[in-house]
């Protein structure tokens, strides 16, 4: 057994950080949750090389990938194009623009912003002159 090859600088953290407390006063970021959460990142690291290099890898039972999210925020530039509907150019008719590319990407797409969460008007609501 390779026992002297073992490179564990990173399990003995001499750099300690300011105490952080949760509600019930008790401390959260010990030297044990920090080696902890360490750990944890180096295995969820070799689990996504390990998938990267042999898709039909199998995670093991107790690993869920949820801490693999990512997300980008772009900025639509409304300002620079004030008469331009880039809400409707995503959503497309029905959403049918959204879906698909949803479907392309295998991402989530969220619009947020003033002009995203207007209510739309309907024709029932129109009143006849």
């Amino acid at each position: 057994m390779l026992t002297n090859n073992l490179d564990l600088e990173w399990f003995y953290d001499n750099n300690t950080p300011e105490p952080i407390y949760d509600n019930q006063g008790s401390r959260i970021n010990t030297l044990d949750e920090r080696r902890r959460d360490k750990m944890m990142e180096e295995r969820r690291l070799l689990i996504d090389m390990a998938y990267t290099m042999n898709p039909h890898f199998k995670p093991p039972a107790d690993y869920s990938a949820s801490s693999n999210k990512r997300f980008r925020k772009l900025w639509i530039p409304i300002d620079e194009h004030p008469n331009y509907n880039f809400v409707g150019l995503i959503v497309g008719p029905r959403g049918n623009s959204l879906k698909r590319l949803e479907l392309e990407t295998g991402c989530k797409i969220l619009i947020r912003g003033g002009e995203a969460n207007k209510p739309r008007r309907s024709w029932k609501s129109k009143t006849p002159q």
